[in-house]
C-alpha cells in the first residue's frame, strides 16, 4: 500500500511507492515498491512476470528538506519464458551499477560547474574521488561529436578574482589538451581571464609521485606510504592524508609553504592561515 501520495509525488517516479519513509542521524530513508508486477526482457521484448530474485540496494537521490536522501530500491530479477533467460529490470531513474540516480547525478555536475568542487564537497557530504567519478560518468554519456572519443577528463578550478575565492570548474581532455566545458565561455571577457584559460588549456598527463608521511616524536614510528597524482591540489592532498592516517578532522592541523598557512578552518584554529583552496 502507498504510504502517502503527496511523496510519491515528490518522488516523480513512474510505476513507483513509497512504502515506508524513515529518518536516521539526520538523513532520510525511503523504502520504495514498485506498482508493476511485470518487466520488459531486453533480449527477445516479451513481457515477464515469472519474478526469480530481489536484491535490495540503497542508492542516493536529491535531498529532501535539506537533508541527504537514500533510496531501499528492491533489485527484481526476472524469467523469460521466451528466450529463457534471466534479466534484471531496467530502471528508467538509475543505471545498471551505478550509486547515484541520474538526477543526482546530474545536480552534483551542474553544481560543480558553478560554485567549484569544494563546497560541494562540503554540501552534499561526498569524497573528491566520488564527485570525479559522477562527472566523468555523466559526460561519458554525451553522443554529440564534440565528446565522442575523450578518453581520459580533467576536472580544474581557479579564482576568477584572486583572494575573493570566486572559483570557476573548466573540463579538459587529457589527451588532446583541450578545453571542453567549464564556467569560462561566461567568464572569458577580460584579457587576464583569457590569459587563465589559455594556460589551463595546455593539459598534460599527470605522474605519480611517491610521499613517505610520517609522525614526530612517536616510537616506534607511524608511517604511511602514499602515490599522489602531480594534479592533486594541496585540498586534495588534505583529505588524502585523512583517509591514509584514519583520522576524522577532530584535530587542528594547517600546511606551511613558503612561510604562509593553509588551512581549513576551525573554530580556535589559527584565523590568519588561508583556505586550502586558495594554495
Amino acid at each position: 500500500m502507498p504510504m502517502d501520495f503527496h511523496l510519491d509525488r515528490l518522488l516523480n517516479f513512474p510505476n513507483v511507492t513509497i512504502e515506508s519513509c524513515l529518518q536516521q542521524a539526520n538523513e532520510v530513508y525511503l523504502k520504495l515498491c514498485f506498482l508493476n508486477e511485470e518487466s520488459r526482457c531486453p533480449h527477445c521484448e516479451d513481457l515477464s512476470s515469472e519474478l526469480h530474485q530481489v536484491r535490495p540496494i540503497v542508492i542516493r537521490d536529491l535531498s529532501v528538506f535539506g537533508q541527504p536522501t537514500y533510496l531501499k530500491v528492491p533489485r527484481r530479477q526476472f524469467y523469460c519464458r521466451g528466450c529463457q533467460r534471466y534479466f534484471t529490470e531496467s530502471l528508467v531513474f538509475i543505471e545498471a551499477g551505478r550509486h547515484y540516480t541520474r538526477r543526482y547525478e546530474a545536480h552534483i555536475c551542474q553544481q560543480v560547474k558553478l560554485p567549484g568542487i569544494e563546497p560541494v564537497i562540503h554540501v552534499e557530504g561526498l569524497s573528491f574521488d566520488c564527485i570525479q567519478g559522477i562527472f566523468k560518468h555523466q559526460y561519458a554519456q554525451k553522443k554529440n561529436g564534440r565528446w565522442k572519443g575523450v578518453r581520459g577528463l580533467r576536472i580544474d578550478e581557479f579564482s576568477k578574482c584572486k583572494g575573493h575565492q570566486n572559483f570557476a570548474t573548466v573540463v579538459g581532455d587529457v589527451e588532446a589538451g583541450t578545453l571542453m566545458e567549464g564556467e569560462c565561455q561566461k567568464v572569458g571577457e577580460s584579457l587576464k581571464t583569457r590569459a587563465v584559460i589559455c594556460g589551463m588549456t595546455q593539459i598534460t598527463v599527470p605522474v605519480t609521485y611517491q610521499l613517505k608521511v610520517f609522525l614526530i616524536g612517536i616510537s616506534p614510528m607511524i608511517w604511511r606510504r602514499l602515490l599522489v597524482s602531480s594534479d592533486s591540489t594541496i585540498a586534495d592532498l588534505y583529505y588524502i592524508l585523512q583517509i591514509a592516517m584514519g583520522w576524522s578532522d577532530e584535530h587542528l592541523n594547517q600546511f606551511t609553504i613558503h612561510g604562509k598557512h593553509y588551512g581549513v578552518y576551525h573554530p580556535g584554529g589559527v584565523e590568519s592561515a588561508k583556505n586550502l583552496g586558495q594554495a
